[in-house]
């Protein structure tokens, strides 16, 4: 496996998709060359001779092939990146009330086709407030979360790792089909 910088450049597909191109057309160049195939004996000399030989066929049917080859090419591209564009149905699943405090959060990804809930926060259930609680301690010093606006305390019952969990669990069950982009 390649690390740091070099990695980059041997893993960038245009790179090494033209790279290869270049490789590929010289080394063709000198096996089909004519000084090439005249010299060389062996297994070039045979390969040379017998792919290179005149062939009869009218330019009118080169180019009906050649313009059904880039169509078909064109359309599988377009179908697999339509495919990857599809983004799953759970992604717009961003809030829930879980233990009477409203919660929302972001998806981060997709890394290796998987997107992880991150960044979760609670807001306020007080009557016609919603500020977002900031974490804080109450009055007896238990880690709590507060409203900066009303001065609602909640106590902080979930860590977390349990928060997301619980969301977690919820777009399994309202999701099923999505289960696999979800990385827990």
């Amino acid at each position: 496996m390649v690390d740091g910088k070099l990695s980059k450049i041997v893993n960038h597909p245009w790179l090494v998709g033209i790279s290869a191109s270049v490789i590929g057309g010289l080394i063709l160049a000198v096996i089909f060359s004519e000084k090439f195939r005249a010299g060389a004996g062996g297994l070039f000399g045979i390969l040379g001779r017998t792919l290179v030989f005149k062939l009869g066929v009218p330019v009118w049917i080169m180019i009906l092939v050649a313009g059904i080859v880039v169509y078909l090419l064109v359309r599988i591209i377009n179908a697999r990146s339509k495919k990857k564009e599809e983004k799953p149905a759970f992604l717009d699943y961003i809030e829930a009330e879980i233990w009477e405090v409203l919660r929302r959060w972001d998806y981060w990804g997709p890394y290796q086709e998987k997107y992880k809930v991150t960044n979760v926060k609670s807001f306020c259930p007080g009557p016609d407030c919603g500020c977002e609680l900031l974490p804080g301690r109450d009055d007896i010093g238990k880690p709590a979360l507060l409203c900066p606006d009303c001065t609602l305390i909640v106590p902080i019952e979930l860590t977390d790792r349990q928060m997301k969990k619980i969301i977690e669990k919820n777009i399994r069950e309202k999701y099923p089909d999505w289960i696999t982009t979800l990385k827990t």
